[in-house]
C-alpha cells in the first residue's frame, strides 16, 4: 500500500513541476512581451506628440524611468501589493463569464478594458497611462486566461500577478 500512495505522491510532485515551468515561462514571455509592446506605445505616444504638437520630445525617453530614485517602499507596492489586488479584482470578471461559458478575446477584452478605466484614479497623463494598462493588462489577463484553462484558477491567478509584477518591475528598473 505505501508504494502505491508514494508512486501517486510522485507523479503528483511531476505534476507541479510541470505546472512551474509552464507558468515560469509564460511568465517571462508574457511579461517581457507586456513591457516591450507598453514601450512600443510609448515611441507611438512621443511620435505622435512631436508631430502634432511640433516638440522635439527625445525618443530616448522610451528608454528611461525618467531618473526616479526608487526606495523599497516605493517597490513594495508596484511588485505586489498592485499585482496581488488588481488580479483578484479582474480575476472576479474571468469567474462571472466563465459561468457564462464566454472564453477566449471575448474574456481579455472586457478584463482589459476594466483593467484600463481602473488606472484612471492615478494622478497622471490619462490616456497615456490607460494605454499603456490597456496593453500590460492584455498580457495579464491571457497569462489569466491560459493558466486557468490549462490548469485551474489558481495557477492562472498565480501567473497573472507574476506576469504583472514582471511587467511593474522591468518598467521601474528601464
Amino acid at each position: 500500500m505505501e508504494l502505491v500512495n508514494s508512486a501517486r505522491f510522485t507523479r503528483g510532485m511531476r505534476g507541479v513541476g510541470r505546472v512551474a515551468r509552464v507558468v515560469a515561462r509564460d511568465t517571462l514571455v508574457l511579461g517581457s512581451l507586456a513591457f516591450l509592446s507598453a514601450k512600443a506605445v510609448t515611441l507611438l505616444f512621443i511620435g505622435a506628440n512631436n508631430f502634432v504638437f511640433g516638440r522635439e520630445t527625445p525618443l530616448a525617453v522610451v528608454y528611461s524611468n525618467f531618473g526616479h530614485v526608487w526606495r523599497f517602499s516605493d517597490l513594495v507596492a508596484p511588485l505586489l501589493l498592485s499585482p496581488l489586488t488588481e488580479t483578484l479584482i479582474f480575476g472576479a470578471v474571468w469567474a462571472i463569464w466563465s459561468r457564462m461559458k464566454v472564453g477566449g478575446v471575448w474574456f481579455l477584452l472586457p478584463s482589459t478594458t476594466l483593467f484600463a478605466a481602473y488606472h484612471l484614479i492615478i494622478p497622471g497623463p490619462h490616456v497615456y497611462r490607460v494605454s499603456i494598462a490597456f496593453v500590460a493588462g492584455l498580457y495579464c489577463a491571457e497569462a489569466f486566461r491560459r493558466n486557468g484553462i490549462r490548469f485551474n484558477g489558481s495557477v492562472g491567478y498565480v501567473a497573472s500577478v507574476l506576469v504583472h509584477s514582471l511587467y511593474n518591475a522591468l518598467t521601474a528598473l528601464v
